[in-house]
């Protein structure tokens, strides 16, 4: 997991999209607007966030200080 610190979270997305499209899972387009489960898509335009960025500071970082 350290290398996910050091700027590899790019090869570690490609690994998860290749294993998602192998088995018929959705996967969100990275630099579209995200849009919270529930919320229209007029509160993902205020947020001004893309489901990139939601991802890396809010799901990759926390599950990252979780496992070390």
């Amino acid at each position: 997991m350290p290398q996910l610190r050091s700027g590899r979270s790019d090869q570690f997305l490609e690994m998860a999209t290749s294993f998602c499209i192998q088995h018929g899972a959705k996967v969100p387009t990275m630099y579209g607007d995200y849009a919270p489960y529930g919320k229209s898509a007029r509160y993902a335009c205020v947020e001004n966030q893309t489901n990139d960025d939601y991802f890396k500071r809010e799901i990759y970082i926390g599950v990252i200080n979780q496992i070390s």
